[in-house]
């Protein structure tokens, strides 16, 4: 993996395209995604750049706005990772992992512990979560929040909530909401600062980060907070911090 402290923010698996996508947070590191599927090194390599990694052959270059680096595995399965980091990060990651089958993917189910549903209604969100869930109610200008998703994986459930609207003068704003411990999150998290908020306190972090709309973004403002006990709030966001207080604030007013 790449530096910096990595979340599995969700698996989605197409029985009919015979694919799985998967994303990878960056609490303190570059957020990135990675599709694996069956064959398609051709087409997915278009416009790219040929290189060489320890597993041979693969191609880099950017797509839809985004990095992207592609190579095949024996068997077949085509993996492709994707994000704004550089080149040998990518590749970094890609040599890490164990030799890719894939008999094992053309067999995979989606188990009891794996779920993700798209733009769940807040109530269908509250039921799935298990308790009611919070969202904010002051919002500044360009920003419309959505529920993205709804993931649950090996036991832990998460919804994921993001701005609508999109384009390079409007914010970025990246929601997470699940259960745990505020100060057993932000263990180990770098350069993180504890500050007063509310009838408590907060936590603030720099994330590096980028979106396609804004690919010269370096960094975002990362936010923690419990509006609740037992409730973690995360928020990056290109805002600048009073303004996320803000917004995290109405959900704790609520």
């Amino acid at each position: 993996m790449p530096e910096g402290d990595y979340l599995l923010a969700g698996i989605v698996y197409h029985a009919k395209q015979q694919s799985v996508h998967l994303a990878f947070l960056g609490l303190d590191g570059v957020p990135f995604h990675m599709d694996i599927k069956k064959g398609g090194l051709v087409e997915e390599s278009v416009g790219l750049n040929q290189t060489a990694f320890k597993k041979g052959v693969a191609y880099f270059g950017k797509a839809e706005n985004t990095n992207q680096f592609i190579w095949e595995e024996a068997g077949g399965a085509v993996y492709k990772l994707s994000g704004s980091l550089p080149e040998e990060e990518l590749k970094k990651v890609a040599e890490s992992m164990g030799k890719g089958e894939y008999s094992l993917m053309k067999k995979a189910t989606v188990l009891n512990d794996q779920a993700k549903i798209l733009h769940p209604s807040k109530e269908l969100a509250s039921t799935l979560l298990g308790y009611s869930l919070k969202l904010p109610t002051v919002l500044p200008e360009g920003v419309e929040l959505r529920i993205f998703s709804y993931t649950e994986f090996l036991g832990k459930k998460q919804i994921s909530i993001v701005n609508k609207k999109t384009g390079p003068d409007i914010p970025d704003i990246f929601l997470y909401v699940h259960q745990g411990d505020v100060d057993e999150e932000m263990e180990g998290v770098l350069d993180v600062k504890k500050i007063p908020f509310g009838n408590g306190f907060a936590y603030t972090y720099q994330a590096p980060g980028s979106s396609a709309n804004k690919p010269y973004l370096k960094e975002r403002n990362g936010f923690v907070w419990s509006p609740d006990e037992g409730i973690i709030y995360t928020m990056q966001s290109d805002l600048p911090l009073e303004e996320i207080k803000k917004i995290a604030a109405s959900v704790n007013s609520k």
